[in-house]
Protein backbone atom coordinates (compact mmCIF):
# COMPACT_ATOMS: atom_id res chain seq x y z
CA UNK A 1 0.00 0.00 0.00
CA UNK A 2 1.05 3.64 -0.32
CA UNK A 3 1.10 6.00 2.64
CA UNK A 4 1.27 9.75 2.08
CA UNK A 5 3.50 11.08 4.83
CA UNK A 6 2.23 14.65 4.39
CA UNK A 7 -1.32 13.55 5.13
CA UNK A 8 -0.30 11.68 8.29
CA UNK A 9 2.07 14.30 9.68
CA UNK A 10 -0.48 16.05 11.93
CA UNK A 11 -1.50 12.69 13.39
CA UNK A 12 2.12 11.67 13.95
CA UNK A 13 2.89 14.93 15.71
CA UNK A 14 -0.09 14.38 18.00
CA UNK A 15 1.21 11.00 19.07
CA UNK A 16 4.72 12.29 19.74
CA UNK A 17 3.83 15.56 21.46
CA UNK A 18 6.18 16.10 24.37
CA UNK A 19 9.20 14.51 22.76
CA UNK A 20 11.58 15.21 19.91
CA UNK A 21 11.71 12.90 16.92
CA UNK A 22 15.15 11.87 15.69
CA UNK A 23 15.58 10.59 12.14
CA UNK A 24 18.70 9.33 10.43
CA UNK A 25 17.66 7.93 7.04
CA UNK A 26 16.08 10.41 4.63
CA UNK A 27 14.37 9.08 1.52
CA UNK A 28 13.30 12.48 0.21
CA UNK A 29 13.55 16.02 1.47
CA UNK A 30 9.86 16.61 0.80
CA UNK A 31 7.08 15.57 3.16
CA UNK A 32 4.86 15.33 0.10
CA UNK A 33 6.60 12.20 -1.21
CA UNK A 34 4.68 8.91 -1.24
CA UNK A 35 6.77 6.13 0.28
CA UNK A 36 5.39 2.66 -0.59
CA UNK A 37 5.27 0.23 2.29
CA UNK A 38 4.27 -3.40 2.48
CA UNK A 39 3.29 -5.67 5.35
CA UNK A 40 6.92 -6.43 6.17
CA UNK A 41 8.07 -2.80 6.08
CA UNK A 42 8.45 -0.40 8.97
CA UNK A 43 10.09 2.79 10.12
CA UNK A 44 11.06 3.33 13.74
CA UNK A 45 11.41 6.73 15.37
CA UNK A 46 13.46 7.41 18.47
CA UNK A 47 11.98 9.91 20.91
CA UNK A 48 14.11 11.96 23.27
CA UNK A 49 12.76 14.31 25.91
CA UNK A 50 14.29 17.74 26.38
CA UNK A 51 16.29 18.27 29.53
CA UNK A 52 13.77 20.90 30.66
CA UNK A 53 10.82 18.58 30.01
CA UNK A 54 9.51 20.72 27.18
CA UNK A 55 8.52 19.37 23.81
CA UNK A 56 10.15 20.10 20.46
CA UNK A 57 10.51 18.49 17.08
CA UNK A 58 13.96 17.28 16.07
CA UNK A 59 15.94 17.81 12.86
CA UNK A 60 13.79 15.65 10.64
CA UNK A 61 15.78 12.50 9.87
CA UNK A 62 14.00 9.24 9.23
CA UNK A 63 15.30 6.22 11.13
CA UNK A 64 15.00 3.13 8.99
CA UNK A 65 14.76 -0.38 10.38
CA UNK A 66 16.64 -2.39 7.77
CA UNK A 67 15.90 -5.66 9.56
CA UNK A 68 12.23 -5.49 8.58
CA UNK A 69 12.35 -3.51 5.33
CA UNK A 70 11.85 -5.78 2.32
CA UNK A 71 13.77 -5.89 -0.96
CA UNK A 72 10.64 -5.18 -2.98
CA UNK A 73 9.82 -2.01 -1.07
CA UNK A 74 13.38 -0.77 -1.47
CA UNK A 75 13.02 -1.14 -5.21
CA UNK A 76 9.71 0.73 -5.08
CA UNK A 77 11.37 3.56 -3.17
CA UNK A 78 13.85 3.94 -5.98
CA UNK A 79 11.00 4.97 -8.26
CA UNK A 80 9.15 7.27 -5.86
CA UNK A 81 11.09 10.54 -5.55
CA UNK A 82 9.42 13.87 -6.37
CA UNK A 83 10.96 16.56 -8.55
CA UNK A 84 12.89 19.53 -7.22
CA UNK A 85 9.81 21.73 -7.63
CA UNK A 86 7.81 19.32 -5.45
CA UNK A 87 10.24 19.54 -2.57
CA UNK A 88 9.97 22.24 0.07
CA UNK A 89 13.22 24.13 0.63
CA UNK A 90 14.42 24.21 4.21
CA UNK A 91 16.60 27.17 3.25
CA UNK A 92 14.97 29.90 1.17
CA UNK A 93 16.88 31.67 -1.57
CA UNK A 94 18.76 33.82 -0.89
CA UNK A 95 19.99 33.24 2.66
CA UNK A 96 22.14 35.36 4.91
CA UNK A 97 24.46 33.38 7.13
CA UNK A 98 24.45 36.25 9.65
CA UNK A 99 20.77 35.64 10.48
CA UNK A 100 19.76 34.23 13.86
CA UNK A 101 21.48 30.94 14.68
CA UNK A 102 21.80 28.67 17.66
CA UNK A 103 23.96 30.53 20.16
CA UNK A 104 25.14 27.44 22.05
CA UNK A 105 28.92 27.42 21.48
CA UNK A 106 29.26 23.64 21.47
CA UNK A 107 26.45 23.20 18.95
CA UNK A 108 27.96 25.85 16.70
CA UNK A 109 31.39 24.24 16.92
CA UNK A 110 30.12 20.72 16.20
CA UNK A 111 27.76 21.71 13.39
CA UNK A 112 29.56 24.69 11.82
CA UNK A 113 31.04 22.45 9.10
CA UNK A 114 29.38 19.44 7.47
CA UNK A 115 30.99 16.70 5.38
CA UNK A 116 29.14 15.60 2.25
CA UNK A 117 30.09 12.40 0.40
CA UNK A 118 28.25 11.73 -2.86
CA UNK A 119 27.75 8.11 -3.93
CA UNK A 120 25.98 6.15 -6.66
CA UNK A 121 25.93 2.52 -7.79
CA UNK A 122 29.39 1.18 -8.62
CA UNK A 123 30.75 -2.30 -9.52
CA UNK A 124 32.18 -2.95 -6.04
CA UNK A 125 28.83 -2.50 -4.26
CA UNK A 126 27.46 -3.62 -1.86
CA UNK A 127 30.94 -3.29 -0.34
CA UNK A 128 31.43 -0.05 1.62
CA UNK A 129 35.22 -0.19 1.40
CA UNK A 130 35.74 2.79 -0.93
CA UNK A 131 33.25 4.96 0.94
CA UNK A 132 34.81 4.11 4.30
CA UNK A 133 38.26 4.93 2.91
CA UNK A 134 36.99 8.42 2.12
CA UNK A 135 35.35 8.81 5.54
CA UNK A 136 38.48 7.55 7.30
CA UNK A 137 40.56 10.09 5.35
CA UNK A 138 38.28 12.88 6.58
CA UNK A 139 38.78 11.82 10.19
CA UNK A 140 42.52 11.35 9.70
CA UNK A 141 43.58 14.32 7.59
CA UNK A 142 41.16 17.19 8.34
CA UNK A 143 42.97 18.41 11.44
CA UNK A 144 40.63 20.13 13.90
CA UNK A 145 37.37 18.91 12.38
CA UNK A 146 34.96 18.08 15.25
CA UNK A 147 34.58 14.35 15.78
CA UNK A 148 30.78 14.60 15.72
CA UNK A 149 30.46 16.99 12.79
CA UNK A 150 27.44 16.32 10.54
CA UNK A 151 28.16 13.78 7.79
CA UNK A 152 25.81 13.43 4.82
CA UNK A 153 26.06 10.45 2.48
CA UNK A 154 23.98 10.87 -0.66
CA UNK A 155 22.89 7.84 -2.70
CA UNK A 156 21.81 8.69 -6.23
CA UNK A 157 19.34 6.38 -7.95
CA UNK A 158 20.24 4.09 -10.84
CA UNK A 159 19.97 5.70 -14.23
CA UNK A 160 17.32 3.87 -16.26
CA UNK A 161 18.98 4.35 -19.64
CA UNK A 162 22.22 5.73 -20.99
CA UNK A 163 23.06 7.00 -24.44
CA UNK A 164 24.51 4.93 -27.24
CA UNK A 165 28.07 6.27 -27.00
CA UNK A 166 30.96 4.02 -26.01
CA UNK A 167 31.53 5.92 -22.78
CA UNK A 168 27.88 5.42 -21.78
CA UNK A 169 28.30 1.64 -21.92
CA UNK A 170 30.81 1.79 -19.08
CA UNK A 171 28.15 2.84 -16.53
CA UNK A 172 25.85 0.45 -14.67
CA UNK A 173 22.25 0.49 -15.87
CA UNK A 174 19.03 -0.51 -14.10
CA UNK A 175 18.88 -4.24 -14.80
CA UNK A 176 17.77 -6.77 -12.17
CA UNK A 177 21.29 -7.63 -11.01
CA UNK A 178 22.26 -4.00 -10.51
CA UNK A 179 19.02 -3.23 -8.66
CA UNK A 180 19.78 -6.05 -6.24
CA UNK A 181 23.30 -4.71 -5.80
CA UNK A 182 21.90 -1.20 -5.18
CA UNK A 183 19.41 -2.48 -2.57
CA UNK A 184 22.13 -4.46 -0.81
CA UNK A 185 24.33 -1.37 -0.72
CA UNK A 186 21.57 0.65 0.96
CA UNK A 187 21.03 -2.06 3.57
CA UNK A 188 24.79 -2.18 4.22
CA UNK A 189 24.79 1.59 4.79
CA UNK A 190 21.91 1.27 7.28
CA UNK A 191 23.67 -1.45 9.25
CA UNK A 192 27.05 0.25 9.34
CA UNK A 193 25.89 3.69 10.44
CA UNK A 194 22.86 2.78 12.58
CA UNK A 195 24.59 3.89 15.79
CA UNK A 196 26.20 7.07 14.43
CA UNK A 197 23.71 9.88 15.09
CA UNK A 198 25.76 12.48 13.21
CA UNK A 199 25.62 10.50 9.93
CA UNK A 200 22.62 11.06 7.68
CA UNK A 201 21.96 9.00 4.55
CA UNK A 202 19.98 10.71 1.80
CA UNK A 203 18.57 8.25 -0.73
CA UNK A 204 17.45 9.95 -3.93
CA UNK A 205 15.15 7.14 -5.03
CA UNK A 206 15.80 7.79 -8.71
CA UNK A 207 18.67 9.22 -10.73
CA UNK A 208 18.69 12.98 -10.08
CA UNK A 209 22.37 13.84 -10.56
CA UNK A 210 25.03 15.46 -8.39
CA UNK A 211 23.58 19.00 -8.37
CA UNK A 212 20.16 17.86 -7.15
CA UNK A 213 21.68 15.62 -4.48
CA UNK A 214 23.67 18.59 -3.18
CA UNK A 215 20.49 20.68 -3.06
CA UNK A 216 18.90 18.00 -0.92
CA UNK A 217 21.84 18.09 1.49
CA UNK A 218 21.53 21.85 1.90
CA UNK A 219 17.80 21.48 2.57
CA UNK A 220 18.65 19.21 5.51
CA UNK A 221 21.53 21.15 7.05
CA UNK A 222 21.34 22.43 10.60
CA UNK A 223 20.89 26.25 10.77
CA UNK A 224 24.32 26.53 12.43
CA UNK A 225 26.11 24.95 9.46
CA UNK A 226 28.00 27.61 7.50
CA UNK A 227 30.49 25.45 5.60
CA UNK A 228 30.70 22.04 3.97
CA UNK A 229 33.36 19.76 2.55
CA UNK A 230 32.09 18.33 -0.73
CA UNK A 231 33.62 14.97 -1.62
CA UNK A 232 32.88 11.87 -3.70
CA UNK A 233 33.09 8.18 -2.83
CA UNK A 234 36.41 7.65 -4.63
CA UNK A 235 38.33 10.80 -3.66
CA UNK A 236 39.92 10.27 -0.22
CA UNK A 237 42.23 12.91 1.21
CA UNK A 238 45.89 11.91 1.21
CA UNK A 239 47.63 14.62 3.29
CA UNK A 240 46.95 16.61 6.45
CA UNK A 241 44.86 19.75 5.96
CA UNK A 242 44.47 22.43 8.64
CA UNK A 243 40.69 22.57 9.01
CA UNK A 244 40.86 24.85 12.04
CA UNK A 245 42.85 27.44 10.09
CA UNK A 246 40.59 27.21 7.04
CA UNK A 247 37.43 27.91 9.08
CA UNK A 248 39.06 30.71 11.06
CA UNK A 249 40.32 32.33 7.87
CA UNK A 250 36.94 31.96 6.15
CA UNK A 251 35.25 33.59 9.13
CA UNK A 252 37.69 36.49 8.91
CA UNK A 253 37.50 36.82 5.11
CA UNK A 254 33.92 36.80 3.76
CA UNK A 255 35.30 36.90 0.21
CA UNK A 256 36.38 33.25 0.62
CA UNK A 257 33.50 31.25 -0.86
CA UNK A 258 35.42 28.12 -1.74
CA UNK A 259 38.76 26.46 -1.07
CA UNK A 260 39.98 23.81 -3.53
CA UNK A 261 42.52 21.10 -2.81
CA UNK A 262 44.75 20.45 -5.77
CA UNK A 263 45.17 16.93 -7.13
CA UNK A 264 48.27 17.99 -9.04
CA UNK A 265 51.54 19.26 -7.68
CA UNK A 266 51.06 22.79 -8.99
CA UNK A 267 47.84 24.70 -9.66
CA UNK A 268 46.95 25.97 -13.12
CA UNK A 269 45.11 29.11 -14.25
CA UNK A 270 45.81 31.53 -11.37
CA UNK A 271 43.47 34.49 -10.95
CA UNK A 272 46.16 37.16 -11.01
CA UNK A 273 43.92 40.13 -10.19
CA UNK A 274 43.10 38.87 -6.67
CA UNK A 275 45.69 39.17 -3.87
CA UNK A 276 46.76 36.09 -1.95
CA UNK A 277 45.57 35.50 1.61
CA UNK A 278 48.16 34.68 4.25
CA UNK A 279 46.43 34.09 7.57
CA UNK A 280 46.41 31.71 10.53
CA UNK A 281 49.37 29.76 9.18
CA UNK A 282 47.87 28.93 5.77
CA UNK A 283 48.28 30.48 2.33
CA UNK A 284 45.39 30.77 -0.14
CA UNK A 285 45.66 31.79 -3.78
CA UNK A 286 42.73 32.49 -6.10
CA UNK A 287 42.46 30.30 -9.19
CA UNK A 288 40.22 30.28 -12.27
CA UNK A 289 39.72 26.52 -12.54
CA UNK A 290 36.52 25.15 -10.94
CA UNK A 291 35.96 21.49 -10.10
CA UNK A 292 33.31 19.25 -8.49
CA UNK A 293 36.08 17.42 -6.67
CA UNK A 294 37.22 17.90 -3.07
CA UNK A 295 36.43 21.39 -1.84
CA UNK A 296 35.54 23.41 1.23
CA UNK A 297 32.62 25.70 0.44
CA UNK A 298 30.47 28.33 2.07
CA UNK A 299 26.85 27.09 2.17
CA UNK A 300 25.45 30.51 1.28
CA UNK A 301 27.63 30.57 -1.87
CA UNK A 302 25.96 27.41 -3.16
CA UNK A 303 22.50 28.62 -2.21
CA UNK A 304 22.81 32.17 -3.55
CA UNK A 305 25.27 31.86 -6.43
CA UNK A 306 25.53 28.27 -7.71
CA UNK A 307 22.18 26.49 -7.36
CA UNK A 308 20.20 29.24 -9.13
CA UNK A 309 22.19 28.78 -12.35
CA UNK A 310 22.24 24.97 -12.41
CA UNK A 311 19.67 22.87 -14.21
CA UNK A 312 18.42 19.83 -12.31
CA UNK A 313 20.69 17.21 -13.90
CA UNK A 314 23.85 19.27 -14.23
CA UNK A 315 27.13 18.37 -12.71
CA UNK A 316 27.95 21.76 -11.15
CA UNK A 317 31.33 21.65 -12.90
CA UNK A 318 29.68 21.69 -16.33
CA UNK A 319 28.37 25.19 -15.68
CA UNK A 320 30.76 26.57 -13.09
CA UNK A 321 34.03 25.94 -14.94
CA UNK A 322 33.03 28.47 -17.63
CA UNK A 323 31.70 30.92 -15.04
CA UNK A 324 34.96 30.70 -13.14
CA UNK A 325 37.13 31.17 -16.22
CA UNK A 326 35.15 34.23 -17.33
CA UNK A 327 34.88 35.77 -13.85
CA UNK A 328 37.53 34.27 -11.62
CA UNK A 329 37.44 37.29 -9.30
CA UNK A 330 34.05 36.19 -7.99
CA UNK A 331 33.53 32.54 -8.95
CA UNK A 332 37.11 31.30 -8.83
CA UNK A 333 38.03 29.10 -5.85
CA UNK A 334 40.94 29.79 -3.54
CA UNK A 335 43.57 27.06 -3.62
CA UNK A 336 44.85 25.61 -0.36
CA UNK A 337 48.61 26.16 0.06
CA UNK A 338 48.44 28.43 -3.01
CA UNK A 339 47.92 25.35 -5.18
CA UNK A 340 51.25 23.75 -4.22
CA UNK A 341 52.08 20.65 -2.22
CA UNK A 342 49.59 18.37 -3.93
CA UNK A 343 48.16 15.94 -4.51
CA UNK A 344 45.99 16.56 -1.44
CA UNK A 345 43.67 13.69 -2.39
CA UNK A 346 43.73 10.70 -4.70
CA UNK A 347 41.34 9.04 -7.15
CA UNK A 348 40.49 5.40 -6.49
CA UNK A 349 38.19 5.04 -9.56
CA UNK A 350 35.01 3.72 -7.96
CA UNK A 351 33.26 3.47 -11.33
CA UNK A 352 36.10 1.30 -12.70
CA UNK A 353 36.18 3.20 -15.99
CA UNK A 354 39.92 3.68 -16.25
CA UNK A 355 43.14 1.71 -16.67
CA UNK A 356 43.61 -1.62 -14.93
CA UNK A 357 40.23 -1.54 -13.14
CA UNK A 358 38.44 -1.23 -16.47
CA UNK A 359 40.52 -4.09 -17.87
CA UNK A 360 39.44 -6.31 -14.96
CA UNK A 361 35.77 -5.68 -15.81
CA UNK A 362 36.45 -6.89 -19.36
CA UNK A 363 38.28 -9.96 -18.05
CA UNK A 364 35.34 -10.82 -15.80
CA UNK A 365 32.99 -10.62 -18.76
CA UNK A 366 31.08 -7.61 -17.40
CA UNK A 367 31.97 -5.48 -20.43
CA UNK A 368 32.50 -6.30 -24.08
CA UNK A 369 35.85 -5.14 -25.41
CA UNK A 370 33.97 -3.31 -28.18
CA UNK A 371 32.73 -0.85 -25.55
CA UNK A 372 36.26 0.48 -25.08
CA UNK A 373 37.25 3.71 -26.78
CA UNK A 374 40.67 4.59 -28.14
CA UNK A 375 41.19 6.68 -25.00
CA UNK A 376 40.30 3.74 -22.77
CA UNK A 377 42.84 1.50 -24.51
CA UNK A 378 45.49 4.20 -24.31
CA UNK A 379 44.98 4.54 -20.54
CA UNK A 380 45.17 0.76 -20.16
CA UNK A 381 48.49 0.60 -22.00
CA UNK A 382 49.79 3.38 -19.76
CA UNK A 383 48.71 1.31 -16.75
CA UNK A 384 50.63 -1.72 -18.07
CA UNK A 385 47.66 -3.72 -19.41
CA UNK A 386 48.46 -6.20 -22.21
CA UNK A 387 45.81 -5.27 -24.79
CA UNK A 388 46.41 -8.33 -26.99
CA UNK A 389 45.90 -10.62 -24.01
CA UNK A 390 42.79 -8.65 -23.03
CA UNK A 391 41.23 -9.25 -26.46
CA UNK A 392 41.95 -12.98 -26.19
CA UNK A 393 40.34 -13.21 -22.75
CA UNK A 394 37.32 -11.23 -23.97
CA UNK A 395 36.71 -13.82 -26.71
CA UNK A 396 36.15 -16.52 -24.10
CA UNK A 397 33.08 -14.65 -22.80
CA UNK A 398 31.29 -14.58 -26.16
Amino acid sequence: MVINIKALLPVALGFFLGCSVSFTIIFSSSLGVNIPLDESSAFTMSAKSNSDGSSRIGEGDLRHDDHVRSDSSLQEDEQSTGTHEDRAHARKLPIDENTTRDTHDDVQFQKETAVVISTHLIPSHPSLSLLLEVLDSVRTYLVGLPEKCPVFITVDGIREKYGEGKEDKLFLSADKSNREKYDSYIRALHRHFKDEDNVKILIAGKNIGLAENLRRVVENLHPSTKYMYLMQHDLPFAKEINHTAIVKTANEHPEINMVRFNQKRIMGHPCKSVPEINANGIFLKKGAKWSDQNQFARVSHYVNDIFPILSHHNFPEMVMKDKSLSNCTYYGPYYYAKGYGGPWYKHTDATERYGSKLAERVKRGELDVSALSHGNLKEMRRAGVNITELHEIAKTHK
